[in-house]
């Protein structure tokens, strides 16, 4: 069974973090999961943790794809020229 050393630690410049624990076995290989808040102070002000994945967010893509609309009024615009062509 895993055993789960937990600690909590200040990143150092150039994002390094140090674990240091006698229960970790010399030579061995180990998973090393890192929790970050959402957002944290950077000095003068709280800035927002970018997303690791590196895609847009959900709400960016409203409205972009083809046939897609940003407000009800495009979608009324729309609705209108395609009318317009049956007619």
């Amino acid at each position: 069974m895993p055993v789960l050393i937990q600690h909590r630690v200040t990143v150092s410049e150039g994002g390094v973090v140090r674990i240091q624990d006698d229960r970790l076995p010399a030579g061995a290989t180990v998973t090393v999961e890192v929790a970050t808040p959402v957002s944290h102070s950077a000095g003068d002000g709280a800035t927002n943790a970018p997303d690791p994945s590196g895609l847009p967010s959900l709400t960016s893509l409203i409205g972009s794809g083809r046939g897609l609309f940003k407000t009800p009024e495009e979608v009324d615009a729309h609705i209108r020229e395609l009318r317009d062509e049956c007619d």
